[in-house]
């Protein structure tokens, strides 16, 4: 789960890509929906925190935090999730088994044009939102003790 605050709002969301790119610095890459309200606390704060969840979080919170936006619900307080702060400036799960504390050091849409598949994803897709990648160091990482 990828978690952001911005304007004193938490929101979170299931990201399906998540990837260690380097090791000096350690950093990571990230996938995010352009129209994702995370995205935009993530561009307004340049951090952002990826909790890895464990098995004994229902699949029923996994679907939620996949198919709902933050613009709408409150999914966090909806799926019973714990927050925590106290890892920079943006929040963890305290459900999940690690916790990746992250700067952005980069961003790119990832369907541009000239991507080599851009033309067959469009046209299978053409309202999909497409996604932006995210380069993020490793600044912190957490071993929650709320499991």
């Amino acid at each position: 789960m990828i978690t952001a605050r911005s304007s004193d709002k938490d929101n979170g969301f299931i990201g399906n890509t998540c990837v260690q790119v380097a090791e000096k610095p350690t950093t990571l890459a990230i996938s995010v929906q352009k129209g994702n309200l995370t995205r935009e606390m993530i561009e307004n704060t340049g951090v952002f925190n990826v909790s890895v969840l464990t098995e004994n979080v229902p699949f029923e919170t996994i679907r939620y935090f996949g198919m709902q936006s933050g613009r709408d619900v409150d999914k966090i307080r909806d799926c019973g999730l714990t927050l925590a702060y106290g890892a920079g400036d943006a929040p963890y799960v305290e459900e999940a088994e690690l916790v990746l504390v992250c700067k952005k050091l980069y961003r790119a849409p990832i369907l541009e044009e000239g991507f080599f598949y851009k033309e067959t994803v469009e046209d299978n897709y053409p309202n999909r939102d497409f996604h932006d990648l995210y380069i993020g160091q490793i600044v912190k990482v957490l071993v929650p003790e709320g499991e």
